[in-house]
């Protein structure tokens, strides 16, 4: 197959999960391209308590990015931002909802300086938006003006946006919608992220679904038409081995699907390479 397939949203970790092992069971398993993004800053030892441990984690994430881009045949490109779940795992530490609303305001601000300072291998913000769990309704309100300031900043600097909200449904989608077009960011800059198969409903907003790579949503996606993205949001969590895909899986069910006559080569072209390549601005091919 000579396209070159990319996974659109995962995280690792090789300070706890497999990390580099990971990375190369995705490029054994035919895997070409992979868009990284941060976790969480407990995720490396350094529970957010002030700007330097979200400084560190974006540089520590991208030097994986560039450890990865040295050392295996495969391209990787980072995507950095605070994860909407910072703010509650603030407010578990004991600090104030105000104190842990300004911290993920400067988050958001270090990141879009640390994109703009090399968008060949920076390409998004993200994962940002709001929680997918039950919150107080304080919380969901400051957690929709994080994303809001997220979105301006982003509007502001032509950036696109990976997306981490609830389940997506017309509902949210058009409460979603309100808050990007107040934002000022374009629509058809913004990704949402661990999409299900609904690409006809998202793509009506004018919103990018990168679908969940399981073999029953990419069969779902193709019948609905439209545009989208795969991802397996791979979490790297040696304690969750089954919350989410493994890297291989987007490789082996392509190669699958291929087989069977539901995905061919020039829908793959545009899953893969064009639709990415029109999104982030960087080469895919």
């Amino acid at each position: 197959m000579s396209i070159p397939i990319t996974d659109n949203h995962a995280h690792l970790n090789p300070l706890r999960g497999l990390g580099y092992k990971a990375i190369e069971q995705f490029r054994s398993s035919g895997g070409r391209n992979i868009v990284l993004v941060n976790l969480l800053t407990k995720s490396y030892g350094r529970p957010a308590r002030s700007i330097e441990d979200f400084k560190f984690m974006y540089q520590y994430h991208i030097s994986v990015v560039d450890t990865i881009n040295a050392r295996y045949n495969i391209r990787a490109y980072a995507v950095i931002g605070p994860h909407p779940a910072e703010l509650t795992e603030m407010l578990k530490r004991g600090i104030s909802l105000n104190s842990a609303m300004k911290l993920m305001i400067k988050a958001i601000d270090l990141a879009i300086d640390i994109i703009l300072s090399d968008r060949r291998k920076c390409i998004a913000l993200g994962e940002v938006g709001r929680p997918h769990y039950k919150v107080p309704s304080v919380v969901w309100k400051v957690s929709n003006d994080i994303l809001s300031y997220a979105l301006e900043r982003a509007a502001e600097t032509n950036l696109p946006v990976q997306i981490h909200m609830e389940t997506p449904n017309e509902e949210n989608l058009h409460e979603l919608s309100e808050i990007i077009d107040k934002a000022g960011i374009k629509r058809n800059k913004v990704i949402i992220h661990h999409a299900p198969p609904i690409v006809r409903l998202i793509n009506s907003f004018g919103f990018i679904p990168s679908v969940v790579a399981r073999e029953n949503y990419i069969k779902a996606a193709i019948r609905e038409g439209g545009y989208f993205l795969l991802e397996t949001d791979y979490l790297d969590d040696p304690r969750r081995p089954g919350a989410v895909l493994s890297l291989r899986t987007i490789p082996k069910n392509v190669r699958r699907l291929l087989r069977l006559g539901i995905l061919n080569e020039v829908s793959l072209e545009e899953i893969f390479v064009r639709l990415p390549e029109k999104v982030y601005c960087v080469p895919f091919r």
